[in-house]
């Protein structure tokens, strides 16, 4: 089971456990009769022997957990610690959940003179194994977290100098490679990478001086292909847009993708991002690409799990070149970046008009 199926199960167990509140939780027998409790009653209080019993605290926190937990799940962008939190809510659920039956017999049976039966419903019974449920898979998404990472016993402290920036292994200082993941270390320790320049886009003028600070693009010419660029206010010029195709890898899924505006968020928000990804380990805006001095260039928007490029992670104020071949890894999805090129045809035409003079 991947992370993304792990904290969807998590999610839909919240859900039920909340909705269990609303069963029966306890049926207490006295003199042949038999009173059902539902575990909502325990929070807003209930009649016993004539007599009105306020509502317990620990149960109105036992109800809210299965809210938070769901709510974490939802919202919070660290999957290791959504994890982690959810382990210990689960916990503390099942905790209470013990807590409150053997508090509720205690009290019942001290009101009757110990002659009444406390019995466990169904209700109740299913929330604990939820509980249960919810803690295991907190416990076991951690672990899958790090199911990559070197087992410390397999090395002596003295001999780890550094980890994997790409997936925490231990590393010694003979390897030259990560041993799970085959990053470069030089990559790794930041040794600076050789990228090829990319030559800046050619400017192509037309008609480019006017005697007036307006100009009057033509509505019948086809400009499609072409973005116009203003040197100052009497100067303009035609120059071809510039396309970036991708192969967008995730779970065994390929999909291309090209773009042509800039800048291009990508996250998994579909009202924040150009381009979505929907991975829990994916921030809503998680890296930008955009167009500076004709060249494509990355940056990472402050994510939570950070980019890699090349297996090299990127620093947040960083730009960085991008080029064809180039990897780019954010949470469980890899972007291959395909062509780098422009438009076709566009500007060529040395005899079309950009605009008319005034």
């Amino acid at each position: 089971m991947d992370i993304k199926k792990i904290a969807r199960v998590q999610k839909i167990l919240s859900l039920i456990l909340l909705v269990c509140f609303f069963f029966p939780f306890f049926t207490v027998s006295c003199g042949g009769e038999d009173i059902t409790i539902t575990g909502f009653d325990t929070v807003k209080g209930l009649n016993t022997m004539g007599e009105k019993e306020e509502g317990n605290p620990l149960c109105l926190l036992l109800l809210l957990i299965p809210l938070v937990i769901f709510l974490i799940i939802k919202f919070l962008n660290d999957t290791k610690k959504a994890f982690l939190y959810t382990a210990l809510l689960g916990t503390a659920d099942f905790c209470g959940l013990l807590m409150l039956k053997s508090g509720f017999a205690k009290k019942v049976n001290k009101a009757a003179g110990g002659l009444i039966e406390v019995k466990s419903k169904f209700g109740y019974s299913l929330s604990l194994l939820i509980s249960l449920a919810i803690i295991i898979l907190g416990i076991y998404g951690i672990y899958k977290l790090k199911d990559n990472v070197r087992e410390f016993k397999d090395v002596r402290d003295e001999e780890v100098t550094e980890y994997c920036m790409n997936c925490g292994n231990p590393l010694l200082r003979s390897d030259r490679f990560c041993t799970k993941c085959g990053c470069s270390i030089g990559e790794i320790r930041n040794e600076p990478v050789p990228m090829p320049d990319i030559p800046p886009v050619p400017a192509q003028p037309e008609k480019i001086k006017t005697d007036t600070s307006s100009i009057l693009i033509d509505k019948n010419e086809d400009n499609e292909g072409t973005q116009l660029i203003d040197i100052d206010d009497r100067t303009r010029i035609v120059v071809p847009k510039t396309i970036v195709k991708l192969l967008i890898r995730q779970e065994g899924n390929e999909i291309n993708k090209e773009i042509s505006d800039f800048p291009c968020i990508i996250g998994r928000s579909p009202e924040a991002a150009s381009i979505c990804i929907q991975d829990m380990s994916i921030s809503r805006k998680h890296l930008s690409l955009d167009l500076a001095d004709g060249k494509i260039m990355i940056q990472d928007l402050n994510s939570s799990n950070g980019v890699m490029l090349n297996g090299k992670k990127i620093q947040p104020e960083d730009l960085v070149l991008l080029s064809v071949n180039d990897v780019i890894k954010l949470g469980q999805a890899e972007i291959e970046i395909i062509d780098i090129g422009y438009t076709p045809g566009a500007g060529n035409n040395g005899n079309k008009s950009m605009g008319n003079l005034l």
